[in-house]
């Protein structure tokens, strides 16, 4: 509860702190059914999440979402507890099944059922919002549950209206037609959103070019290729510099094996001859990229050559020295965007 009770608070805007957010979130839910008390703070942090347009995307679970449809038991339950938190601003209720699947086709019967037990007329709004939108695309077997719930309900007749015969050209027909268009563009909008462009160049070829420089003897390259192969292809901001092993960088995953040996002979490089380092950072609650990347050369070459890592580190005085007190006691999180 205490952790669902940090979400809330909407402190996980940078990198680190997002996977922290969805790791809680994950574990939470595995757990709601066995302690229904973490049902109402669980509703409460994803709606926190999602007023900031965001899902919820584990490290440790990759199936999550495919879940969370699975499990319909515990997603009715959050549903009915997060509802009444979307009554002051009606039309965010469209992010239940924007950025999360909480609430799915299939949800229609019992979305109706539901419905009919709702009193309070703001809450009832919502439901029937839901409902709505979930019928322009229903599969025809539900259409007896929608047609016996329109003849019921005066409210839910109006929403259920475009179930109605309809001539095209009339003043019924046309508002229907907007509405149906305006909903296409928000539609068109939001799948623009998820949609990043690729980065041109790609980190790949950003990561050759600065190999290129420093097998030309552009020292400063090393760390600033460091930066470059934290990025995905569709990447909007650098990633986390704090990560001491290269090898956990989306560039070193998808580097061939002759890249990554050119890598592994700029890190014994840049090791045995580095540029011209700034010391005045030492002590002070900042840190030095270009130290950072001597350490993280240091990790790759013990995690591929020990003998060549023992002799590096004996011939490189105290700039390995450096290097080495650089990661221990400095732990930065930070987001820098991309210079294109």
């Amino acid at each position: 509860v205490y952790a669902l009770n940090w979400v809330q608070l909407g402190l996980w805007d940078d990198f680190r702190s997002q996977k922290i957010k969805d790791s809680i979130m994950s574990r939470a839910w595995n757990y709601l059914l066995d302690v229904p008390e973490l049902v109402k703070p669980f509703a409460e942090s994803l709606y926190s999440v999602l007023k900031k347009h965001q899902g919820i995307y584990p490290e440790e679970d990759k199936e999550f979402n495919n879940r969370m449809v699975a499990e319909e038991h515990k997603r009715h339950e959050v549903i009915k507890a997060i509802i009444p938190l979307f009554i002051s601003k009606q039309e965010n209720i469209y992010l239940l099944f924007s950025y999360v699947s909480l609430i799915v086709e299939d949800d229609l019967p019992w979305l109706i059922s539901q419905y009919e037990k709702i009193i309070d007329k703001n809450e009832k709004i919502l439901w029937c919002k839901l409902i709505s939108h979930f019928s322009y695309t229903f599969n025809s077997k539900y259409i007896g549950d929608l047609l016996e719930a329109k003849s019921k309900d005066l409210e839910l007749s109006k929403a259920l209206a475009f179930l109605d015969p309809i001539t095209i050209n009339s003043p019924e027909g046309r508002k229907i037609k907007a509405k149906y268009l305006k909903n296409e563009r928000w539609h068109k909008r939001l799948k623009e959103e998820h949609i990043k462009p690729l980065l041109k160049p790609s980190p790949i070829q950003r990561v050759i070019k600065l190999l290129d420089r420093f097998e030309k003897g552009d020292k400063n390259a090393w760390w600033l290729l460091n930066r470059e192969m934290t990025l995905e292809p569709n990447s909007t901001h650098y990633g986390d510099e704090s990560e001491s092993d290269i090898r956990t960088f989306p560039v070193w995953k998808k580097a061939d094996s002759k890249m990554q040996n050119r890598l592994l002979n700029a890190a014994a490089e840049y090791i045995k001859s580095p540029p011209s380092l700034d010391t005045s950072w030492i002590g002070t609650n900042t840190f030095d990229r270009a130290y950072r990347a001597g350490y993280r050369a240091f990790v790759l070459l013990m995690n591929f050559d020990h003998n060549l890592f023992f002799l590096l580190i004996k011939q490189s005085g105290k700039s390995g020295l450096q290097f080495s007190l650089n990661f221990p006691y400095i732990q930065m999180r930070i987001m820098n965007p991309i210079s294109l």
